[in-house]
């Protein structure tokens, strides 16, 4: 048996709301990601420091269109479209972007280099505390496929659409007929490996690494998926697929409980209290 497996085995208590919890191990972390730019391609990690705002540096960035005020969205395919291929990542203090054609650009840099790769005259901007609003599109299935616009606001503290943390299970990526590879097209922070169902988190209070988690809702997949993105070509029957089996849902989201650090293989134990 590997220390992988063992880790498992531990006996874990926790401490929440001033109860002692024991916990069950439901399975490990299998990847960790980070999005620096909101709607930009993002970075993985091996270790990450959740923070009661989600994971550290994830979308602390948005960009703005200075034509119409408002935070760019990939869900806006019609103008954005060419972001998701732009790898973000934090290192050495400072935000780096990689554009499609292999250049690397650094903080002030960023805004004009997108601003000529999409077209449009975009501003990076750091979050404040405040809430930017958004227009993407949602899709309907009828008789035909329908698109419509659809308007949204970012979280205060950071740019997040809905949660601070997003959690998917390769199982039910593997349930889609899809791969490890196309977890890109649903976002996640926390890819896990788990014998666990979402039904069977839903609600609960979870043990990843140093950090509790409390799942609080299932995330409802909009056309985000969809979008063709770093080798990954565009796939309408995703949506399609996920609204007639799953309801619409794939994924949790979760708030943060207890701050601290969670590495690559860590276990995830779901509390008993």
């Amino acid at each position: 048996m590997s220390w992988h497996d063992l880790k498992c085995f531990i006996p874990a208590v926790f401490s929440v709301c001033g109860r002692c919890c024991l916990a069950d191990c439901v399975g490990f972390v299998e990847k960790l990601f980070r999005y620096p730019v909101k709607s930009l391609g993002g970075e993985e990690l091996e270790m990450v420091f959740i923070r009661v705002d989600g994971v550290e540096g994830d979308r602390r960035f948005a960009l703005v269109d200075e034509e119409t005020g408002l935070a760019v969205s990939a869900k806006n395919p019609k103008l954005y479209s060419k972001l998701l291929d732009v790898k973000a990542s934090l290192r050495d203090g400072g935000l780096f972007i990689q554009t499609p054609d292999g250049n690397v650009y650094k903080d002030d840099e960023c805004g004009p280099a997108l601003s000529a790769l999409t077209g449009r005259r975009l501003k990076l901007v750091n979050n404040n505390g405040i809430s930017l609003g958004y227009v993407g599109l949602e899709v309907e299935f009828s008789d035909v496929v329908k698109y419509f616009e659809k308007q949204g606001f970012t979280r205060q503290q950071t740019f997040h659409d809905s949660q601070p943390i997003h959690i998917v299970f390769g199982e039910a990526l593997s349930g889609l007929g899809l791969s490890q590879a196309d977890a890109a097209r649903f976002r996640p922070n926390i890819l896990v490996d788990s014998s666990a169902t979402e039904r069977d988190m839903l609600n609960k209070v979870v043990g990843v690494g140093d950090a509790l988690l409390r799942i609080v809702k299932p995330t409802k997949r909009c056309v985000m998926v969809t979008l063709p993105q770093k080798g990954l070509k565009q796939d309408i029957t995703i949506l399609k697929t996920i609204r007639e089996r799953f309801n619409g849902v794939l994924g949790l989201y979760a708030q943060v409980v207890h701050e601290g650090v969670v590495r690559r293989g860590d276990p995830i134990k779901v509390l008993s209290c």
